[in-house]
């Protein structure tokens, strides 16, 4: 197996698992790349800040997991961190993927800390809340669409957004990543500037918000509430949604939303390791 570094020259080598094209023009960024059978096979990005790597991306093909793939990368990015002055390697995950990250870090001499929260609603109590239907109320008129009842074109300038937000063309047309777009929000024009995903697990759906710098805090509170208003339509009152309190707009935005209702569930982890 063969650890490369990702350059503009090769980047249609590692096009399928990368996570957007921007990420290699960075002048702080770092994305490696792995070769198994002269194939593509996996990549990890990290970015520099200061003295640290943080450790923002990592996918490996399944097809060509548990081979040490994953670990290869790190240790590879460790030999790039020492020469750059580099002290530290960071790493941030949710509950949801708590089982599977911290083995593999504790491989590799991470230290696993506690750091921020993760609070859920049901969508039962979500429907029955006062509050939630006088915001409901207020962003009516504002230019929300599911994906569902998007045009083939405004699906394609989708794509588009999403790799602009860093997903790779795999993750976006191949892996089913449609399913989990709930709605999208249009600028007066036309052009998307957010989206609401939602990745369903057993018994909850995690929300994230991904947000260009173009929207204003009152678009971005109607695409959470619009997305919610889909989820009402789509799932089992039981379902509950569940959001990162590590995220400042989506705690501020569920907090309005949900006031004393909404309730503490998990937490998220950082995981660093001194080089």
């Amino acid at each position: 197996m063969e650890i490369t570094r990702v350059t503009k020259n090769n980047y249609r080598f590692f096009a399928p698992f990368c996570f957007g094209q921007n990420f290699v023009a960075e002048p702080n960024t770092v994305m490696l790349g792995a070769i198994e059978d002269n194939v593509a096979c996996g990549v990890a990005v990290f970015v520099i800040e200061d003295t640290i790597g943080m450790l923002t991306n990592l996918y490996v093909a399944p097809e060509y997991r548990k081979r040490n793939i994953a670990t290869n990368l790190v240790r590879a990015f460790q030999d790039v961190a020492q020469n750059a002055g580099i002290t530290a390697i960071t790493v941030h995950f949710s509950d949801t993927k708590r089982n599977e990250m911290v083995p593999f870090l504790k491989a590799n001499n991470f230290e696993i800390f506690e750091q921020s929260e993760e609070y859920k609603i049901s969508l039962q109590t979500l429907e029955k809340s006062q509050l939630f239907r006088k915001y409901v109320e207020k962003t009516k008129k504002n230019e929300c669409i599911s994906y569902q009842n998007l045009e083939a074109y405004q699906r394609n300038e989708l794509v588009n957004f999403l790799m602009k937000q860093g997903f790779g063309k795999e993750w976006v047309n191949v892996k089913g990543f449609s399913e989990k777009i709930s709605c999208v929000l249009m600028d007066r024009i036309g052009h998307i500037t957010s989206c609401m995903l939602c990745s369903e697990y057993e018994g909850h759906v995690d929300i994230d918000l991904l947000c260009s710098t173009q929207q204003t805090p009152l678009q971005l509170f109607s695409l959470f509430t619009f997305g919610y208003q889909q989820l009402l339509k789509q799932k089992e009152p039981e379902t509950e949604i569940r959001y990162l309190a590590a995220n400042s707009g989506m705690a501020l935005l569920g907090n309005q939303l949900f006031g004393e209702e909404i309730k503490k569930c998990g937490c998220v982890f950082y995981g660093v390791k001194s080089i």
